[in-house]
């Protein structure tokens, strides 16, 4: 047999170095032969298994953690001597960062600790369509903003999924599907009957298509959430032996965990599965640990009963909720449980299905993503939309056409922004969520607060922090997607919301950036205008409330912090109080997002709010429109009236200033001798959970089972 050996001199640090090798095709050589490599640089030595990958070709990968020289000895049954070399590794190319490591106890990070905040989505048989399918599905994944998508290597079968894939895992030919109707599907889940697949064969075609998906989803920094069990079967996959499910997860682990971007996930509905018992997911598992040398992410999801995800082997909780009431909620209890990363990544689907679980509004899959978040976990997005049955998102990918996946990504650039790893839950208040960051938990002062208000909707929020440090204070409506800048504060001070749910409060220590943002630009002198009829002018006020709610809502999803500045307030009838009073503080100064008022809803005073229409019938006042000049009025805004007008109305205008001087007077008073608010709690978390660092998990024990 040739010893001839086809590899590169050089690879980037976390890329795939690949030797292939020729051997032979006869017989079974997925069973009969075996090819092992050891490859070694100045900071590690990594032992890895090479497979077949058909037509008398075999090949060995190896990822390399480090930069520098690497050599390499080979061994294998089909080979005549130990064949070695050299190559060298250079540093990562520009947006790898390794594979995502557990960092901090709760969160991530990748291996050169970048930050990496987990916001996905589930679209388990993407790759299975076509290859037009295919395409549009990997375009959607890519432009979506997701960092993580989760599918499975075997297909699904269900009452939505009757069609056999373009491939299947293994050699051989699967069951007519033209047997299958909505009615009958579930007579043929967990079957293998005319199915004639062979289980030790492996289709390398399949497996090369897989690896393609891989290694496009890791050029647009996403990770491939991998599933490697499930029990929703037709084709005997779930029913296969003990023997040959070793044999899967070593083909699997030998040819795929050389790519950087890949997690494991042992199982999906681990419990609804009944052909494998509590022991031989401890088996699997355990496999999964000593076949991966570069200990990839692993975790395994549940149907009902969540796993013990305390076992060691498991690195991070992914979990199912299947309440259809709470879920996000359970995100505290988990963490202390688990003492791990905690992932919802199924909290149910929005979309329109005739299941409780597949018919959830954007809005409530949003309030659960960020319940999630800011309880200190990180959140799935699911859509199950019946536009096209054949094309579900979640469950064959194509598009998205619902309306969460937006606000899941706007939800990942604030966890981006987020110093350190992430979030950890606080409860200095009762009625909302609240949150700070994980590495600065047992700080007296944190950089950042975020408080999320789910379907509440105060009309304001009152703060204490200190009373020296100084914050930025931003609305975010949560559906929106916007952020809405307040102002600086400090001590006591009050944000004032609109009646609206899913909206969040961020305070974020002040940065020379935000000082900048709010020194005053000089205002330039508008060139007098000719004078509109009453009723144009308030035809105007309308047009531009309206455009300008309408801006808000049709607001692209913001690359970058997005903000908006505080609007000028209008005058309240004829007092020109910004002239007359001198400058408040600016600390104490709140804005307020606008608020979409009903047309059909006229204020009882609507005619004193109407400044314009004031000034102008006072002015007229029995006077014909043509002998007044009103150019020196504002188009929108009364705050400067003509001389004329001035000289005529001064006496009663000193003597509104004087008053509106004396109630600010008695409100700057009134705040001095406010009470305290309760300062923050900033005890250590596991001050308050005692018995968190000493949870006594008690070992799994395993019965003898018939199988």
């Amino acid at each position: 047999m040739s010893n001839h050996q086809d590899y590169p001199t050089e690879v980037n640090r976390w890329d795939v170095f690949e030797i292939s090798l020729e051997g032979p095709a006869q017989g079974n050589p997925f069973l009969e032969q075996r090819l092992q490599g050891i490859f070694t640089g100045k900071n590690e030595s990594v032992v890895t298994e090479g497979f077949y990958d058909g037509k008398g070709i075999y090949r060995i990968r190896f990822m390399p953690s480090f930069s520098g020289r690497y050599s390499f000895i080979l061994k294998g049954s089909f080979l005549e001597t130990t064949l070695s070399g050299r190559f060298v590794v250079n540093e990562a190319e520009a947006g790898n960062h390794g594979p995502v490591r557990t960092a901090n106890t709760y969160h991530f990070s990748y291996e050169d600790g970048t930050a990496f905040h987990p916001v996905g989505t589930i679209a388990q048989g993407w790759h299975l369509k076509y290859d037009g399918d295919i395409a549009q599905s990997l375009q959607t994944l890519k432009s979506s903003g997701f960092n993580k998508v989760r599918f499975s290597i075997f297909p699904y079968h269900d009452e939505f999924n009757l069609d056999d894939p373009q491939y299947f895992p293994y050699e051989g030919t699967a069951m007519s599907t033209h047997v299958l109707t909505k009615e009958n599907y579930k007579e043929y889940t967990g079957s293998s009957e005319n199915n004639h697949f062979q289980y030790s064969r492996f289709n390398t075609e399949y497996f090369g298509h897989l690896e393609t998906c891989i290694q496009e989803l890791g050029k647009a920094g996403i990770e491939a959430d991998l599933v490697l069990f499930h029990p929703y079967d037709r084709w005997g996959f779930d029913t296969m032996s003990e023997a040959e499910n070793d044999q899967y997860l070593s083909y699997v682990m030998n040819r795929l965990a050389g790519y950087h971007n890949i997690w494991w996930s042992l199982a999906d509905g681990w419990d609804a599965d009944q052909n494998k018992s509590l022991q031989d997911w401890e088996h699997y598992a355990d496999l999964l640990v000593r076949k991966d040398p570069y200990h990839h992410l692993r975790s395994i999801h549940n149907a009902r009963e969540i796993y013990d995800c305390t076992r060691p082997w498991i690195s991070h909780a992914s979990i199912h909720i299947d309440d259809l009431y709470r879920s996000a909620e359970y995100v505290n209890a988990y963490r202390i449980r688990f003492h791990k990363p905690i992932i919802m990544d199924d909290l149910g689907s929005e979309g329109n299905l005739p299941y409780g679980w597949g018919s959830l509004s954007p809005e409530e899959m949003t309030r659960r993503f960020w319940e999630t978040a800011v309880r200190g976990g990180y959140p799935g997005h699911s859509e199950t939309y019946l536009k096209d049955p054949e094309h579900i998102w979640s469950m064959h990918g194509g598009a998205l056409n619902g309306e969460s996946w937006k606000r899941a990504v706007f939800l990942k650039q604030i966890l981006n922004e987020v110093p350190g790893n992430g979030l950890a839950p606080v409860s200095g208040m009762d009625d909302c969520c609240e949150a700070v960051p994980e590495a600065e938990y047992c700080e007296p002062i944190k950089t950042q607060y975020l408080y999320y208000f789910g379907f509440l909707r105060p009309s304001y929020r009152e703060f204490y922090i200190d009373d020296d440090t100084d914050y930025t204070a931003e609305i975010i409506d949560t559906y929106a997607m916007t952020i809405h800048r307040c102002g600086i504060f400090h001590g006591h001070f009050k944000i004032e919301l609109p009646l609206q749910p899913y909206l969040a409060i961020r305070l974020r220590r002040a940065t020379a950036e935000d000082y900048a943002y709010k020194e005053p630009e000089p205002i330039a002198e508008e060139q007098p205008k000719e004078a509109e009829p009453a009723d144009t002018i308030q035809e105007t006020e309308e047009i531009h409330e309206t455009d300008e709610l309408n801006h808000t809502e049709e607001m692209p999803l913001p690359q970058e912090e997005q903000t908006v500045e505080p609007a000028e307030e209008p005058a309240e009838e004829t007092e020109p109080q910004e002239e007359a009073v001198p400058e408040a503080d600016a600390f104490a100064e709140t804005v307020q997002l606008p608020i979409e008022k009903d047309p059909e809803e006229v204020p009882a005073d609507a005619e004193q709010d109407d400044p314009s229409a004031s000034i102008k019938d006072e002015l007229m006042d029995g006077a014909a429109e043509e002998d007044l000049d009103f150019s020196s009025i504002p188009e929108f805004l009364a705050d400067d009236i003509s001389a004329e007008t001035e000289k005529t109305n001064s006496e009663e205008i000193e003597k509104e200033e004087t008053a509106a001087e004396e109630e600010i007077a008695e409100d700057e008073d009134e705040s001095e001798e406010d009470d305290e608010l309760p300062e923050i709690v900033t005890g250590s978390y596991l001050a308050m959970h005692k018995d968190e660092n000493t949870l006594k998990i008690p070992p799994i024990h395993f019965e003898k089972e018939d199988k």
